[in-house]
């Protein structure tokens, strides 16, 4: 899921809470967002995503 940080403020922790509803322990997803909207989101939503790892990429040196 590309862009969650691109959906409305108030949309992103409903999105999180409607994946936790739909998403079992065995799927998987990959959501990109930026840091500081995707740490927004989780802090506003019921709960935190279920099983969810959290990556940081980075940056690459010449």
């Amino acid at each position: 899921m590309d862009g969650l940080d691109e959906v409305s403020e108030t949309t992103r922790a409903r999105v999180i809470d409607a994946l936790n509803i739909s998403l079992s322990d065995r799927d998987q997803l990959i959501i990109t967002s930026l840091k500081r909207e995707f740490s927004t989101a989780v802090k506003k939503a019921a709960q935190p995503l279920h099983a969810a790892a959290h990556i940081v990429p980075k940056r690459l040196t010449p």
